[in-house]
């Protein structure tokens, strides 16, 4: 079962879903207890790969290559500048 299990049965967003799983504190203390008890009841379980950054991942898997290198590889996608640059403001160059 996944997010967006959670939010189609309740009529949520899939961000609204996180957040409240995430215990952050702009979701509604009852919207929080809806999307709590319906992810017991579906059985659901955190991705524990998705909850860890891509440049966790990166570093971890490829100790000196960047995080543009890292996702180039993994997707066989061909970035932009724009792109590489994006990267490395949101996880660092290596």
């Amino acid at each position: 079962m996944s997010l967006s299990t959670i939010a189609h049965n309740l009529g949520l967003s899939v961000t609204t879903v996180s957040r409240a799983l995430g215990g952050f504190n702009d979701v509604a203390a009852a919207t929080r207890a809806r999307v709590e008890a319906e992810a017991r009841r579906i059985g659901y379980q955190p991705n524990q790969a998705a909850r860890i950054g891509l440049g966790d991942i990166h570093r971890a898997a490829n100790p000196g290559a960047t995080v543009a290198e890292f996702v180039e590889v993994q997707t066989g996608a061909i970035l932009s500048e724009d792109d590489i640059e994006r990267l490395e403001d949101m996880y660092g160059r290596s």
